[in-house]
């Protein structure tokens, strides 16, 4: 399963059109198209975030946005945020760099914002909020990894 069938079948849930979805998620109908189709980059970093604040046992709303919701993701930040929440749980960048699967560089990349993901923070929270569902049940559907199921309710 990805996250976008994991979007599509929240958004179904809760009878929410694509056009309507799209207009709260201030992207165009094709952009948020991509998503459920699982041709976004949060199909590759979401899970990768969501790993992380399980390591740093910090709620993921809160490891991306300084209040834990979507109009609190401060667009230049992110990084900088990840990388306050790692030290403040005690962990270096290589140990925590380590448990994620990543390269060091890779991860340093992350924290000094190179790699972007300040948008798809940005929705995914949005989108959380639009279907009432913390943005970590997201990538953990019934409490499993999306690797592990083939569909959910």
């Amino acid at each position: 399963m990805k996250l976008g069938d994991v979007i599509r079948k929240e958004r179904e849930r809760f009878g929410i059109s694509v056009v309507q979805a799209a207009e709260t998620l201030m992207l165009d109908v094709e952009d948020y198209a991509r998503i459920e189709n699982g041709q976004s980059a949060a199909e590759q970093w979401g899970p990768i975030i969501a790993i992380m604040a399980m390591k740093l046992e910090i709620p993921m709303a809160r490891l991306l946005s300084v209040n834990g919701r979507s109009d609190g993701v401060d667009r230049s930040t992110v990084g900088h945020l990840l990388a306050q929440n790692r030290r403040a749980a005690g962990i270096s960048i290589d140990a925590l760099a380590r448990q994620l699967g990543m390269d060091v560089g890779e991860y340093t990349q992350v924290e000094e914002g190179v790699v972007p993901l300040d948008p798809h923070v940005c929705w995914l929270l949005a989108f959380s909020e639009l279907v009432d569902q913390p943005v970590f049940n997201l990538f953990f559907p019934c409490g499993l990894p999306m690797e592990r199921i083939d569909d959910y309710p």
